[in-house]
């Protein structure tokens, strides 16, 4: 049984202990998950979207070793040491439609054919870029393969306050789902850690995710936003919204 957790640190330009983040994850048909992250993605003033298919050598296969950080427009991702290793060691994979060797795992770039993979990993750290921050508010990506069985988004904040939010779980094997989040004006910095873990809480060696078409920008009154997109929800669609 496997739960991937998302875990989001995020600290303020000071040291008040109110700075929260509007989260949404919609899941439903492959169709209907782009027609949402293409719409979201429409409404953004500034941005910096990073699809991987520029700038990268994809890894053959998916399953050897890529190194444990990848650098992108939106920020580094690196795969860091746990207890449990994942099957591949602390390694992280651009892959390629075609040569990946894992189920489920896909890009969602229009004309693309890239991702970035988890290979596998207990655990990644995103450090998001936000600059300048001033026009940093919002971001959005796809997550596919992810919540098989059970998943949940942790968003913990500087107060050590936390949060769970329900990634739509019990979906079927190369699931596609698109997450957003919403920070406070006051946030400067923010880290979003992707743990493996088990339902026991132990670390899952052989299990991943794929994360793409990651957009980091601002947006006018997102709440406004979020409201629009309920228009895009059809039969099998699923919403969740969490505000800190």
């Amino acid at each position: 049984m496997k739960r991937l957790v998302l875990a989001a640190a995020i600290t303020a330009a000071s040291a008040a202990t109110n700075a929260s983040v509007i989260t949404n994850v919609i899941t439903g048909t492959d169709a209907e998950v782009l027609a949402y992250g293409a719409f979201y993605e429409s409404n953004f003033i500034t941005s910096t979207k990073e699809t991987f298919e520029n700038g990268f050598t994809t890894v053959a296969g998916g399953a050897d070793n890529s190194g444990t950080t990848v650098n992108t427009s939106v920020g580094s991702f690196t795969s860091e040491a746990t207890a449990t290793p994942g099957s591949y060691g602390a390694t992280l994979a651009v892959s390629e439609a075609s040569t990946t060797v894992f189920s489920g795992r896909k890009n969602t770039t229009a004309g693309g054919t890239n991702w970035l993979d988890s290979n596998d990993s207990t655990k990644v750290v995103w450090e998001l870029a936000l600059d300048p921050v001033s026009s940093f508010s919002d971001i959005g990506f796809y997550l596919s393969d992810v919540g098989d069985v059970e998943a949940f988004l942790n968003v913990e904040f500087d107060d050590g306050t936390t949060q769970s939010i329900d990634l739509l779980g019990n979906t079927p094997n190369g699931n596609l789902q698109y997450v957003t989040a919403h920070f406070d004006p006051s946030v400067t910095y923010a880290k979003i850690v992707f743990n493996n873990l088990l339902a026991d809480g132990s670390w899952a060696d052989n299990d991943g995710w794929g994360i793409d078409d990651i957009i980091v920008g601002k947006v006018p009154e997102p709440s406004s936003v979020a409201l629009l997109g309920l228009g895009l929800l059809g039969a099998g669609m699923a919403r969740r919204n969490k505000k800190a």
